[in-house]
């Protein structure tokens, strides 16, 4: 009976796919968009892009940099990281775009960037946990742990609760997880997380640790939200990225003509950096204000706080009757398996 839940799960999913995570769906859901929601002025604002050297992490940056804003790209490959740095810069004719070499899927590597950062005094207005891996093989990092588990759950993880003293100094601030509509195909399975049984699945994997990202942002809103630190996830659609074509060449290759550009892709990664209409509660208390200029209250934007976003929308993270929601228990195991991986490197 699972494999049927499965198959048919699949089936909706690629279906409601088809219709709304290409590059028509986005076109339509942009007719209903303020033309100029996005024009601000980003100078004096800091930002922090994980896997930014290509893809939507690279579109990000650009576009955060052709507004003004100070980039730290944070990029596992020197070679790479540099030439899309000198890109970037010659794009948008801002100076001021740093290359910080950080492998997301090494604990080490990651503490080391957050304590130099932490001793520069520098700021952080938002934190975008981009990087993320999709692979073919199942393979460890040189810490012993499943290098798509390394990557998509533990090095956000880890990275963000490292960065919260800085995110909180600079409150409001926020931070975003880019997750992907693959997860809304999984309920979370925690009885081997590193796919250490049976035959390697890359995309169960991948989509397995996106379901978690999604579980990750609740819970830091839930537990950090009071520190002036906003927490969202989102997915960017079906995209024509590098990640897409290496990863999934078979489905790039049919659907290519009709996928997102890397730009519409990032799109609701950069709604969520720069729009007010997420953070209106954190800066503002005057609620009787708000109504009169036609906006919620309070409360209404606070529960933006740890969603799920697609299209510049609250997004439900479930296909309806699909199973696969997890219960409170099983998101607190969850964070805790999480706190207990990084545990050793900090003892």
């Amino acid at each position: 009976m699972q494999w049927m839940m499965d198959s048919w799960r699949a089936t909706v999913w690629f279906a409601q796919g088809y219709r709304h995570y290409m590059k028509e769906g986005f076109l339509a859901k942009q007719q209903g968009w303020d033309p100029h929601e996005l024009d601000k002025d980003l100078s004096g604002k800091v930002f922090l892009v994980t896997g930014a050297n290509s893809g939507l992490g690279k579109s990000t940056a650009t576009t955060l940099a052709r507004k003004g804003g100070k980039v730290y790209m944070l990029c596992r490959n020197q070679e790479r990281g540099e030439e899309a740095r000198k890109e970037i810069i010659k794009e948008t004719g801002n100076e001021d775009v740093h290359l910080e070499v950080v492998d997301i899927s090494l604990q080490s590597s990651i503490r080391s960037f957050a304590k130099r950062f932490e001793d520069s005094g520098e700021r952080c207005d938002v934190l975008i946990n981009n990087a993320g891996v999709l692979l073919s093989e199942r393979s460890e990092t040189s810490e012993g742990i499943e290098t798509t588990f390394a990557t998509n759950m533990l090095g956000p993880f880890l990275l963000t609760n490292l960065m919260l003293p800085t995110l909180e100094k600079s409150a409001p601030s926020r931070v975003i997880i880019v997750s992907s509509g693959g997860a809304l195909t999984q309920k979370m399975d925690l009885s081997d997380p590193q796919f250490t049984r049976g035959k390697w699945d890359g995309s169960r994997a991948y989509s397995q640790t996106k379901r978690q990202e999604i579980y990750l942002t609740e819970e830091f809103a839930k537990r950090e939200g009071h520190r002036g630190v906003r927490f969202f996830a989102m997915h960017p659609g079906w995209a024509d990225t590098p990640g897409v074509q290496t990863s999934l060449p078979g489905f790039h290759a049919k659907f290519k003509d009709s996928l997102r550009s890397m730009d519409e892709g990032a799109d609701t990664i950069n709604w969520l950096v720069i729009s007010d209409a997420v953070m209106t509660a954190a800066t503002s208390g005057d609620d009787d204000e708000r109504k009169a200029k036609g906006k919620a209250k309070a409360k209404d934007y606070d529960e933006y706080n740890g969603k799920f976003f697609f299209d510049r929308e609250v997004a439900s993270p479930f296909i309806p009757t699909s199973r696969t929601h997890s219960s409170p228990e099983e998101v607190e195991e969850l964070w805790q398996l999480c706190l207990r991986m990084i545990q050793p490197a900090s003892s």
